[in-house]
């Protein structure tokens, strides 16, 4: 880690999210990045005869390409213990002030040259938790990411409002969108470039976004979703969780 953590976590609130560059060494990344594909493309074509397709992506040919593979920590032990990583745990703990456990994780492959965008939204819009300073995402960078191939893209400081109304979008129903477009305008955009192995932390409340793949590689990220010991959720996010709270801020991470 080249970064001192008193600078990531000055830099973290301040804007709303930070880049943590190599985090993971490249042996790491790299055969996390071919077990993740090897689930999806199994996942994609599962999701063919079952008629399944929004889980993925088109190309211009018709052939289906896997958009995401959800909760990979519950499919092979190598996931587990490179989302558990000391090095990350290190981090996060600096951020949040506290220990933190894993709510829920996805790794989303963005494949070349169909790989879909993600609009703007925030986190919490899906978790609804309070409260919100000890809800964290970390997206780890598992293949170089450019503004070409849909890097993950910021709104500087718009993590310091609240949760705004967010609605499902008419186009693509996994995805929700602001019902207020306005607050998009408020904030400067960042592009946020990344190196394999670098992690991006952002805040539940920040909008962030991500471009689509017009390269002909993929761009696959880890997505990882943290909460702190105190926090509640208003829906079932918490029923999802890896974790749970063990004693006076004791964690224990629970078995698939």
């Amino acid at each position: 880690m080249t970064e001192n953590l008193r600078t990531i976590v000055d830099a973290f609130w301040h804007r709303g999210w930070v880049r943590v560059p190599a985090v993971y060494d490249a042996q790491a990344v790299r055969s996390i990045a071919e077990l993740a594909s090897a689930f999806a493309s199994s996942i994609a074509a599962e999701a063919v005869s079952h008629e399944r397709a929004n889980i993925c992506d088109v190309d211009e040919e018709g052939r289906l390409f896997p958009r995401k593979l959800d909760f990979p920590y519950l499919r092979h032990l190598e996931f587990r213990a490179f989302i558990l990583a000391p090095r990350l745990q290190a981090v996060l703990k600096a951020v949040l002030g506290m220990q933190s456990y894993l709510v829920r994780d996805h790794i989303f492959m963005k494949p070349p040259r169909c790989g879909s965008a993600k609009p703007f939204h925030q986190d919490n819009a899906h978790m609804m938790c309070e409260p919100v300073d000890q809800v964290i995402t970390a997206w780890i960078a598992l293949d170089e990411a450019t503004e070409a191939n849909g890097c993950m893209q910021y709104l500087d400081g718009s993590h310091r409002g609240g949760t705004l109304p967010h609605n499902i979008s008419p186009e693509r129903p996994y995805n929700v969108e602001p019902v207020s477009t306005h607050v998009l305008n408020r904030f400067p955009v960042c592009h946020v470039c990344a190196l394999p192995g670098d992690v991006l932390l952002h805040h539940a409340l920040t909008f962030h976004a991500s471009g689509s793949n017009a390269t002909d590689r993929w761009r696959r990220g880890y997505a990882s979703h943290w909460v702190g010991r105190g926090v509640r959720s208003a829906n079932d996010t918490l029923k999802w969780a890896y974790s749970e709270t063990v004693g006076e801020g004791l964690v224990q991470q629970r078995a698939p």
